[in-house]
């Protein structure tokens, strides 16, 4: 029970700020989703990362569906498990080949990275599936070489060199 005046107010204030954060958080946070039926695509929102995700039609040129999934922010610890969810999401419809836009990508660590690595590695088991990044910023590209991981995935300067990567 609380004792004294000053012991009420210090709750309500806790309180305050507790329902302050909550509020100012995205509910992708906790795995919600924003569907744009006129565009087809998906939008995910972390406080420090947001994806777009965008089908597009493989009108002939590319050996199946594919997905454009454009980064904007943050990749770290935080924001990982909705881009990883966002990869596993494309795979499970069968859609394997992910053109990732990183021009506005400001950071990566190594959680990031480790998604990355194991999108690949899935879409390496399955014939005519991959993984392009493109449009890296020259500090992710720099991380990229630092670790010798831009060897393991398959970069392009923009998107149409991105889809000629695929292209059959």
């Amino acid at each position: 029970m609380l004792s004294s005046v000053t012991d009420q107010k210090f709750i309500s204030h806790l309180l305050l700020n507790l329902r302050i954060h909550i509020n100012n958080m995205n509910t992708d946070v906790f795995g919600g989703r924003i569907m744009d039926s006129k565009t087809n695509s998906i939008s995910h929102k972390t406080n420090e990362m947001k994806l777009s995700i965008e089908n597009i039609s493989s009108a002939g040129t590319l050996p199946g569906p594919a997905v454009i999934i454009q980064i904007e922010g943050d990749i770290n610890i935080f924001s990982a498990k909705a881009l990883k969810d966002a990869f596993n999401d494309a795979i499970e419809k069968k859609i394997y080949i992910l053109l990732i836009d990183l021009s506005s990508v400001r950071t990566m660590d190594s959680s990031g990275i480790a998604t990355f690595i194991g999108a690949q590695n899935r879409l390496s088991k399955i014939p005519c599936a991959g993984l392009a990044l493109y449009s890296l910023t020259p500090q992710i590209e720099k991380m990229l070489e630092l670790t010798r991981l831009k060897a393991l995935f398959r970069t392009a300067s923009d998107l149409s060199e991105a889809i000629r990567i695929f292209s059959i």
